[in-house]
């Protein structure tokens, strides 16, 4: 059958994919079968860069309804940014966790290793940063960086898919100046801004690091990179420049 291809479609032909021979009549007799596969982390990008966007739209419609003194707006306009806050987060988290699995077969970890992490019940955040930092060679200095970077990261996400049932004290809005429940703020779109700014920054650190190298992830991240290319454009566009200053 034929393949439609879309952007960022990989194709490529397994291993014993392409046969050509001949008939039993000495007509020609090839075949080949392709397999696809796209990435997912550019995806995931552009999800929480688009909720970001809602985000920020509501908060600028909740200062509006503040100072008319609505309370409708006011109301419709703090859940959409809570709404739209809490899926960038929990995109930016994802986006994270796909560029993992896109990685994870250049950390060459042994048996027994996946086998004690199962064992132990290691946290996604240390399984990602142990596997980030064997496929990118990185110091200490760097490694310390990634920590903070994914436990920020993976605290938010988790605050989002695993909720609590609990009731909490009230915590203060910056526009409203009154107490509202803290989802409200955590999921605010200053936190959604920061949560996708270093997930941008951080992957983007890492695939021009992979794409310098003369590693086994070199492609990879050659076109990785080119596939995020127009996602920081964007985001340079209505944010500015992401950082990339930090020494990998």
């Amino acid at each position: 059958m034929s393949v439609f291809i879309t952007r960022g479609m990989r194709l490529s032909i397994p291993a014993g994919g392409l046969k050509i021979g001949l008939g039993p009549d000495g007509s020609e007799a090839s075949s080949v079968r392709f397999q696809v596969g796209i990435s997912l982390f550019p995806i995931w990008l552009e999800v929480a860069l688009r909720h970001l966007r809602e985000a920020v739209a509501a908060n600028a419609l909740l200062v509006s309804a503040h100072g008319k003194k609505e309370s409708d707006g006011i109301a419709r306009a703090l859940e959409d940014e809570f709404t739209h806050g809490m899926q960038s987060i929990t995109a930016s988290a994802t986006a994270i966790d796909a560029f993992y699995a896109s990685m994870k077969n250049f950390a060459n970890f042994a048996a027994d290793e996946l086998a004690a992490m199962g064992t132990n019940r290691t946290s996604r955040p240390v399984r990602i940063k142990e596997t980030l930092r064997r496929v990118f060679r990185l110091e200490a200095s760097p490694t310390a960086q990634l920590d903070a970077i994914l436990t920020k990261i993976y605290r938010f996400r988790d605050l989002a898919v695993h909720p609590a049932a609990d009731q909490r004290d009230p915590v203060l809005h910056s526009v409203l100046q009154v107490g509202v429940e803290w989802r409200f703020v955590a999921f605010s779109y200053s936190n959604a801004h920061e949560i996708l700014r270093e997930s941008l920054s951080l992957l983007l650190q890492l695939l021009q690091k992979g794409a310098a190298s003369g590693g086994p992830s070199k492609k990879e991240c050659e076109e990785s990179l080119l596939l995020i290319e127009p996602i920081l454009s964007d985001w340079k566009g209505s944010f500015g420049t992401i950082d990339v200053s930090a020494k990998q």
